[in-house]
């Protein structure tokens, strides 16, 4: 019983095969940059909310409440279709965000509208 080795043989990709190791561009969704940046913005309700009253704590509710729609709309069309679109994650941060603000926005408006004294 003879054993020989044989030389390895170098094989170079065909176009096929480079082809088929190419990734396709996947595009961010839009809605979720929107919403991320809705609810960036959105902030500004947690620097208002002592301060400001709350007439503008309430005026300032749509923000943070449009930036969770938003988020939500994307991350939706994100897990229906995640072949065509990307930036789950950023629709994600973007409902989380929101919803914090929003919680901690109108709550803490409304603990400092309820325990201030009178003038």
């Amino acid at each position: 019983m003879s054993t020989t080795i044989e030389p390895p043989t170098e094989t170079k990709p065909s176009t096929e095969r480079v082809a088929d190791a190419m990734l396709e561009y996947v595009s961010i969704h839009t809605g979720a940059v929107l919403g991320l940046l809705v609810s960036i913005v959105s902030s500004v309700i947690c620097f208002t909310a002592g301060s400001a009253g709350i007439e503008t704590t309430v005026f300032l509710v749509p923000l943070p409440l449009i930036g969770l729609c938003v988020s939500l709309y994307a991350w939706r069309a994100i897990s229906q279709a995640p072949d065509v679109y990307t930036g789950q994650k950023m629709a994600i941060t973007g409902v989380v965000l929101s919803g914090l603000f929003l919680t901690y926005g109108l709550g803490y408006g409304l603990y400092v509208h309820a325990t201030e004294v009178p003038d």
